[in-house]
C-alpha cells in the first residue's frame, strides 16, 4: 500500500512540474513589453511581482532587470500591451 501511495505522489509531482505557469499580459515577455516590444513566451522563466501577479520573460536577464524596479516596468509593460 505504501508503495502505491509513493508512486501516486511521485506521478503527481511530475504532472505538476509539466503544467505551464500562466502569466500577466497574455504570457508576453514583461521586459520586452516594458521596452516597447511584444514577444510571446512559454512563461517558463517567470517572476512574482510585488502585486502578487506572475510575469513571464524570454530569459533570465530580462527577469532580473525587470525585478530591479518592478513598479516602473509593470506600468511601461501595461502601456505597450494595451496598444
Amino acid at each position: 500500500m505504501l508503495r502505491i501511495l509513493a508512486a501516486a505522489a511521485g506521478g503527481a509531482l511530475v504532472l505538476a512540474a509539466g503544467i505551464a505557469q500562466a502569466g500577466e499580459f497574455g504570457d508576453h515577455c514583461a521586459w520586452g513589453l516594458a521596452n516597447g516590444k511584444k514577444v510571446k513566451t512559454d512563461c517558463s522563466v517567470n517572476y512574482t511581482g510585488p502585486d502578487g501577479k506572475t510575469y513571464c520573460f524570454g530569459g533570465e536577464m530580462g527577469k532580473w532587470k525587470f525585478a530591479a524596479d518592478p513598479e516602473k516596468y509593470i506600468s511601461a509593460a501595461a502601456e505597450t500591451y494595451k496598444k
